[in-house]
């Protein structure tokens, strides 16, 4: 279901710089039935759950001795579930009576929405495990280690999202008089976000719950998505061992020892997907989401994509232009960087010689200009090509996209700059593009429509043609690493984790990474630094992990940040340590040193001495009879029960954003002064209500209506962040990608019929 807003004016005296738009009010009589509405859904599932698990308590207490119960796995569960929806009450009923407040106009869309839809799938979930344990217990076709494993899981899932509600409800007291979901800069909320919300165990979300709350139709593919990254992230430690700085998972197959043992151990997936969100590189990052551009997936692309009359590459040098502005004047546009072009794909459906060589009324009056996503630091227009040719193909007009200068080697404003100087070459060469320099769209997804509205806001400084309107995608609007209740649900999402988002915007911002707990990677980690450290000797240079004092960060060495790692884990468990999420080098010493045989391959070698490494740290396990073991792990259930359930992990790295000028309005649209957002034209913003960047989108739509600006805000429900790219795999997104384009035609007035609903 998509919610839609069109274009509503307020009363009201536009505010200061920091005004943030006015709480949504309502009569006595609305609130009463907002608050009815919305809490059908939770009371209904929550009675239901409390109902089962008190007859599934009940019936196995009648069927154990009071000595039996505590070591019943069933029981614990339930008894453990019962407990968290005693807790879990009276926070839900005093979020859903508040949510509908930071509603944009009749949008029902915000951060609290979202967590409390997420609890609301969880608790569904239940009931029907909680039903199918109570009927069919008795049962022989009754699988119970399935059932188990499911009720556990869920459990695990209900208490991860009891803490992430807890701190909802701290952003709401907060915000119930200003306004924001986001706390104010400096506020104690930011500090026990970094202290509490970061050391929530995220593995419980990554296992056989992945993707729960998106829709079925989507499941499969974030599936998969994990499933390569647990894979890609085993690859890349193996080749960075090897030899550093050698990784390439472009080019390299997938290890089919790797993505067998990943399919049937959920939990060692999830564990793995955890310690490489958290600890890998931007270099990891870069690679694997640069993945689809690998000319073995893009050579199937090519079978199932459309095809169009052109799709080609232009080269814009890196020179001086003057271009026309709005009065007539020529003024001088400088590139980015000197010494690199810019590079944009023009993308038409059209016969494209016929209108650069032909008749001016052949040209096209309307152009679409794009920026890509890809967390400001990968992918490319070629990436992109899943929509973009299908939206050449339906909208019959010019499509040009930028390959902007990628962070963290080109940061902020090199990219934005790109932007700005790749539009002004497009109005002075419009020709070229078979286009009038009529009408523009700009379009942009995720870290494109950051950039494309701070292009926007640029261009208007500069007097140059304004876009006739901007269509902007869950775009990042905030450039900083400030909690909101959506922003939480990075600590879940396959998209978007936590530490990935955070990296994104810090390599944007210019901030230097500080070294990561157990990195991913091998020694070359390409990070600036104030100091250069010496390389240590050895095959495998360990000390160039290590980073300098940059300015405000926590220089931490991996040996150190290792230790604290160790503080909340068993010393014993070295099954978790043969699972790769700890990376530990045996010292070097002449009696355990093994030396790979120079005439068989390097491989084979490394191989063997591994395998016999490993065989002398290993100490014997000897595991008792009695103990039940899980059949996905060799070891005993108590024990990967308490790795689990760990309730704390080491908090992640600290980016200090203070160190940059994070409130420049051209890097966070959503921090600009009244003045500068006044220039903005006709927006439209598409969101999901899972994204963590929802309040993003939701906060920007609510500034700029408290402005009286044209602005348009879509949600799609149940869709993950960057439902664009998936358009060919789900039909939820498919109809998202179609509304999009929709909301193009109505910014460029291409269809009659739909021109009267255009932004006025």
């Amino acid at each position: 279901m998509t919610l839609n807003y069109n274009s509503a004016k307020t009363a009201g005296a536009p505010g200061n710089p920091s005004t943030i738009p006015p709480l949504v009010r309502l009569s006595p009589e609305q609130e009463a039935d907002a608050i009815m509405r919305t809490s059908v859904v939770w009371f209904c599932a929550l009675r239901s759950l409390r109902t089962s698990v008190s007859s599934n308590l009940e019936s196995i207490a009648d069927s154990l001795s009071p000595l039996e119960r505590p070591k019943n796995r069933f029981y614990k569960s339930f008894a453990s579930l019962n407990e968290q929806l005693d807790q879990l009450e009276p926070l839900i009923e005093k979020l859903s009576k508040h949510k509908h407040r930071f509603d944009f106009g009749q949008v029902p869309a915000n951060g609290f929405r979202s967590l409390l839809s997420v609890t609301d799938a969880c608790l569904c979930h239940l009931v029907g495990t909680s039903r199918t344990v109570e009927i069919q217990k008795d049962s022989i076709l009754f699988r119970k280690n399935t059932y188990l494993k499911e009720l556990e899981e869920y459990t695990k899932v209900l208490g991860g999202l009891h803490r992430m509600l807890m701190y909802a409800e701290k952003i709401l007291d907060q915000s119930d008089q200003k306004g924001s979901m986001f706390p104010k800069d400096g506020s104690k909320l930011i500090e026990e976000w970094f202290r509490d919300v970061e050391t929530l165990n995220q593995e419980v979300f990554y296992g056989r719950s992945l993707g729960f709350q998106f829709a079925p139709s989507i499941h499969t593919t974030l599936q998969t998505i994990a499933l390569a990254m647990a894979v890609c992230a085993e690859t890349y430690r193996t080749w960075e061992e090897w030899k550093p700085g050698s990784a390439k998972l472009a080019t390299t197959m997938p290890n089919m020892f790797s993505t067998t043992k990943f399919i049937i151990n959920p939990r060692l997936r999830a564990r793995k997907i955890v310690h490489t969100t958290r600890n890998a590189d931007i270099n990891f990052c870069k690679q694997f989401w640069g993945l689809t551009e690998a000319s073995y997936l893009q050579s199937g692309f090519n079978w199932i994509l459309p095809t169009v009359a052109v799709n080609k590459v232009f080269e814009i040098p890196p020179e001086l232009i003057y271009v026309a502005d709005r009065d007539g004047k020529d003024i001088p546009v400088k590139p980015a960087l000197t010494d690199r072009p810019v590079y944009a794909r023009l993308i038409s459906d059209t016969a494209y010689d016929r209108r650069v060589n032909g008749a001016p009324e052949a040209l096209s009056p309307c152009l679409l200009f794009h920026c890509h996503g890809g967390g400001f630091i990968a992918q490319s227009s070629k990436a992109h090509e899943v929509y973009l040719l299908k939206w050449a193909k339906d909208l019959q007009i010019p499509i040009f996209s930028i390959d902007y200068a990628l962070a963290p080697e080109y940061p902020y404003p090199k990219g934005l700059d790109d932007v700005v100087y790749a539009y002004a070459w497009a109005l002075k060469n419009a020709k070229q593009l078979g286009w009038t320099g009529e009408r523009v769209c700009f379009v942009g997804d995720s870290a494109g429509a950051n950039l494309i509205v701070g292009a926007a806001l640029k261009i208007a400084l500069k007097n140059l043609k304004p876009p006739d309107g901007i269509v902007a995608a869950y775009g990042a609007y905030l450039v900083q690493y400030t909690p909101s209740p959506s922003r939480l649900m990075s600590l879940m999402d396959p998209i978007l984790p936590l530490g990935v988002l955070t990296r994104c915007l810090a390599a944007y911002a210019g901030i230097s990474e500080p070294t990561c707990v157990g990195q991913v990677q091998g020694a070359n980690d390409k990070v600036e630094s104030n100091t250069a450290l010496p390389k240590s000797p050895g095959p495998f240079r360990a000390a160039e992990n290590e980073i300098g004092d940059a300015p405000g960060n926590l220089r931490t060495t991996s040996s150190s940040t290792a230790n604290l790692l160790d503080s909340d884990r068993s010393p014993n468990n070295t099954a978790e340590k043969d699972m790769g999420d700890q990376i530990q080098q045996i010292p070097k010493t002449a009696e355990n040193e093994l030396k790979p045989d120079t005439k068989t391959s390097r491989w084979f070698g490394k191989g063997i001495a591994t395998l016999f490494n490993k065989i002398r740290a290993k100490p014997m396990e000897i595991i008792n009879e009695d103990t039940p073991v899980d059949p996905e792990s060799s070891q005993p259930i108590e024990e990967e029960r308490n790795i689990q359930r760990t309730d704390r992990v080491p908090p992640l790295p600290r980016f200090n954003f203070a160190a940059v000028s994070v409130e420049d309005p051209f890097l966070s649209p959503l921090l600009a002064e009244d003045h500068i957002l006044q220039h903005l034209p006709p927006i439209y913003l598409m969101a999901c209500h899972l994204d963590p960047l929802l309040d993003d989108s939701v906060t920007f739509a609510r500034r700029l209506l408290y402005m009286k600006k044209s602005v348009h805000l879509d949600v799609m429900n149940h869709l993950p962040h960057g439902f664009l790219n998936f358009s060919l795999l789900s039909t939820e997104a498919a109809n998202a990608t179609d509304l999009c384009a929709k909301r193009i035609r109505q910014v460029l007035n291409l269809d009659t019929d739909e021109s009267k609903e255009s932004l006025k």
